[in-house]
């Protein structure tokens, strides 16, 4: 799996992280088609804050769901998703 994660001030990576896994039944898990920095990974990237270790940027993202717990009853393998201001994923148009 490749994630954009920040290695140093002004510094973009793209990494190879391990494939995840579901953890909790609640859990999904998405192949991301595209992604952005946002407006608050820019305060990382410009060194205005410190960057967490191991922080992967890009949590504003669209995709489709390839894998999910039991309890996710609101979405479905193949599902196309994005994420929205509150945290919460609603099928994307289509």
């Amino acid at each position: 799996m490749h994630t954009e994660g920040l290695t140093l001030q002004f510094q973009v990576a793209v990494e190879d992280r391990p494939y995840p896994n579901i953890q909790k039944p609640t859990d999904a898990i998405l192949k991301v088609s595209s992604t952005a920095l946002c407006g608050s990974d820019l305060h990382f990237y410009r060194g205005h804050l410190k960057c967490p270790p191991d922080f992967i940027c890009g949590h504003e993202f669209v995709g489709e769901i390839v894998e999910k717990g039991d309890s996710v009853k609101k979405f479905n393998i193949g599902d196309k998703v994005c994420q929205l201001q509150k945290g919460v994923a609603r099928p994307a148009e289509r």
